[in-house]
């Protein structure tokens, strides 16, 4: 029996110690499922009041009444180290949050996602409403790589989103400045959405339009890169109009503003019916932007719909890409270089036309290229090269540019000013004959140099007599001689009977001339 109860008391003992080990075993594998809790927490918001939560930092999303909102989401995700989600489930269908005061910053990794309210489907259902708000912004993120989606950011008294520090940032699927439909402005009193001193975000697919913002404020607008903000690329958004794209809500300010911001990339936007200019890139540190593929001025189905921006685009600073838009229906110029040094742009590759001013105009600058582009139907020059700064004759506005219709050329071209004022080439004749078309150019500029010739054909002369630019037919080299002259004589197998010739010159520095004379081709 004590043998026995010696080998019980054992195996009791075995026991324990086993017991024990598979609970020292279950504590440690408890600590790592903490761990990675930890670093990927769901909270899911399901009221939709503004209490904050009743206890930050102890993993549970609940304000004393034992409800979870947004206030009190963003205050656990922060206190909680590694990359969260924030959900939403307040019952189902669309449902407005009424803030009061400024909303936490998010300063810890964390994905804000109204995608997942219950009846979501394609548009968001989510609004965060300011109500009477000092300055304090909708939602601020300073903690890099995380993501807005799936929101209405409306109502408050300052911007509706800012992106300060960190980087990496998403911002996708927001109706920012509008109702909850996407079909009337419900204004943030600031800019839409600003990005300052934080690089590498992606700002995608959102509608981004009624917000008041300050229109003489450079940095005001629908989207705002300010000093600092890098290698940001802002693509497939509405800027200015509604849900569908066809109807003006406007930003008071411009539809993108760009300050001191460099090598950003702007892509498939709609940026229409802004009151100030679709895009306005000042500040010497606003370099190697790339502006490409939007619609400026126009609807998303190619139709002017009354939704033109001030101007254009506008380039204050160097280095910059427009290439490959549709500038149309603009209230002045297409395309505005003025003010700063706004030198060595590249306008390329772009339609620009039916805009209330020029094509594109040169008040500033030297070494812009602008070629390739299809130019016609603007209500002054298809290009400008001008030291003068006119006023608009209703008075609209102190920044209308008119210019100073064609600059006549000079015997070698000594001049300088805007891109150093070159001399356009005059086409001698253009004829058709033998299944050929066969054109002879002349150019008089600075000796012993080299110039790309381009050549374009329109369907109509230029009221000037110079321009249009309508087809761009392509280009060649020419060098001047010992006395500044060059001549080249082209043929090409097609029939251009009917249609206006005109050329331009560029030089190697990149600084290209007004458009020739149009010749009619018989």
């Amino acid at each position: 029996m004590k043998a026995r109860t010696g080998a019980g008391r054992e195996r009791r003992y075995l026991s324990l110690q086993s017991i024990a080990g598979r609970m020292c075993a279950a504590v440690t594998l408890g600590v790592a499922l903490m761990a990675r809790a930890a670093s990927g927490a769901t909270f899911t918001v399901t009221s939709t009041g503004d209490a904050g939560d009743a206890a930050p930092g102890n993993g549970l999303c609940a304000t004393a009444a034992s409800t979870c909102t947004i206030r009190a989401a963003i205050q656990e995700a922060n206190a909680l180290a590694g990359a969260d989600t924030i959900a939403f489930a307040i019952l189902s269908g669309p449902q407005s949050i009424a803030i009061f005061s400024a909303l936490p910053p998010v300063t810890d990794p964390a994905t804000i996602d109204g995608t997942t309210q219950p009846g979501y489907a394609g548009y968001p259902i989510i609004a965060l409403s300011g109500v009477g708000l000092p300055p304090p912004s909708g939602l601020v993120v300073s903690a890099g790589s995380s993501t807005i989606r799936g929101l209405v950011i409306k109502s408050f008294a300052s911007d509706g989103v800012r992106l300060v520090s960190g980087g990496g940032n998403t911002v996708e699927r927001n109706f920012i400045g509008t109702n909850i439909a996407g079909t009337a402005a419900s204004a943030n009193l600031g800019s839409g959405l600003v990005v300052e001193q934080s690089s590498g975000n992606v700002i995608r697919y959102n509608l981004i339009s009624g917000n008041v913002g300050d229109i003489n404020n450079s940095d005001s607008g629908g989207i705002v890169l300010a000093s600092g903000a890098s290698d940001n690329l802002v693509a497939s958004n509405l800027i200015g109009t509604d849900i569908a794209g066809i109807n003006k809500l406007g930003n008071l300010g411009r539809g993108i503003a760009v300050r001191d911001a460099p090598d950003n990339t702007f892509r498939g936007n709609v940026i229409s019916a802004n009151f100030g200019s679709g895009f306005r890139v000042y500040g010497a540190g606003s370099t190697g932007n790339l502006i490409e593929g939007n619609y400026i001025g126009i609807a998303i189905d190619r139709t002017l719909r009354g939704l033109g921006n001030f101007a254009g685009v506008q380039l204050r600073s160097d280095l910059n890409v427009v290439r490959g838009n549709l500038i149309a229906g603009n209230e002045d110029s297409g395309v505005l270089l003025y003010e700063g040094t706004s030198s060595n742009n590249v306008v390329q590759g772009n339609v620009i036309a039916y805009n209330s001013q020029n094509g594109v105009a040169v008040f500033s600058g030297r070494g812009n290229r602008i070629s390739g582009n299809a130019i016609y139907a603007n209500r002054l020059e298809a290009i400008d090269l001008s030291d003068m700064l006119g006023q608009d004759p209703s008075g609209v506005s102190p920044e209308n540019l008119l210019g100073d219709g064609v600059t006549p050329n000079d015997a070698n071209d000594p001049d300088t000013g805007q891109n150093d004022r070159q001399n356009y080439p005059e086409i001698q004749s253009a004829g058709y004959a033998g299944g050929l078309t066969n054109v002879a150019v002349t150019l008089n500029s600075v000796p012993s140099s080299q110039f790309d010739i381009d050549f374009y054909a329109s369907l109509a002369c230029d009221a000037s007599g110079h321009g249009e630019g309508q087809y761009p037919l392509g280009a060649l080299r020419v060098a001047t001689n010992g006395s500044g002259n060059a001549s080249v004589s082209v043929a090409g197998a097609i029939d251009l009977r009917g249609y206006f010739l005109t050329v331009t010159a560029t030089s190697l520095e990149g600084s290209t001339s007004e458009m020739s004379a149009c010749r009619l081709v018989q």
